[in-house]
């Protein structure tokens, strides 16, 4: 009945396997909320929030994911969140819920926001994600974060990231930048499913290895394309590998400026190399 729209006949059964002391499995609420979601039935949602908290043994992801997006979509934002800071595990699903709740509700800034948080905390976009996230770049009238994301999903779909690189410049004259030194380098099977933020980062940490006699002891500026670098030294808990890497940055003296990625053709070029 929920598959085919029929949301009054889903609940009469709902309420009847109950009554008659059947216990709805997952499945059921995952078929319940999805109804809900769909045609903005908050109440029935609270309702089957309170009977899974009850006949459950703590929320699983795909439930909690389900109680998520529907909240989302029916514009409780306030229950949306705590739904999603009680998830001990955070997916795209979960990320990508959060964000399209915030794009249909006309929160486009907070959605922009979630999309780089989600990054930073190693959760790679999906379609979808990029999808949402684009439309509250439109929204909102975020042209150059809109680009940033084009730039991704070039690197996440049509490249791959097979490649890192970088170049040293010297500053010679006011917008002059001489070459030093290029350097690129392919990813590893492992490093190939990274999040697009810790590719990002790895990149800067290769750098600094590769280049350290020519940056220690100076001060120095990172000119990236991926604006969520601009936050993840300054950025507080930090775990796993992206914690490590900000311990190696801290021993150097640096900036770090976002540059559209289409004015950053030489270390993009050398990104897009096979060998």
């Amino acid at each position: 009945h929920a598959q085919e729209g029929e949301e009054k006949y889903a609940f009469q059964v709902y309420e009847q396997m109950q009554q008659e002391g059947v216990l709805p499995e997952k499945s059921t609420y995952v078929s319940i909320l999805s109804t809900c979601r769909i045609h903005s039935m908050l109440t029935e949602c609270k309702c089957a929030h309170a009977r899974i908290m009850v006949r459950q043994c703590g929320l699983d992801l795909v439930l909690g994911n389900a109680l998520l997006n529907t909240y989302a979509k029916c514009g409780h934002h306030g229950d949306a969140w705590k739904m999603f800071q009680d998830l001990h595990v955070r997916d795209v699903v979960s990320w990508t819920a959060l964000i399209a709740g915030y794009v249909t509700h006309e929160h486009g800034n907070k959605a922009v926001n979630c999309f780089d948080q989600m990054q930073l905390e190693g959760v790679s976009p999906n379609v979808a994600t990029f999808a949402c996230t684009l439309k509250a770049c439109g929204s909102t009238g975020a042209k150059d974060k809109g680009r940033e994301i084009h730039e991704m999903i070039i690197k996440e779909f049509l490249h791959k990231d097979i490649v890192i690189g970088n170049a040293l410049m010297q500053l010679d004259e006011p917008n002059w930048y001489r070459p030093v030194y290029y350097a690129s380098r392919k990813l590893s099977t492992t490093e190939r499913n990274y999040s697009t933020t810790e590719r990002e980062a790895l990149g800067m940490v290769y750098s600094i290895n590769k280049f350290r006699h020519y940056l220690l002891g100076k001060k120095f500026t990172f000119h990236v394309d991926h604006s969520a670098l601009l936050y993840l030294v300054s950025k507080q808990e930090l775990t796993g590998k992206l914690a490590r890497w900000t311990l190696l940055l801290q021993e150097f003296e640096f900036d770090i400026l976002h540059r559209a990625g289409v004015q950053h053709a030489i270390a993009d070029y050398l990104s897009r190399l096979d060998s």
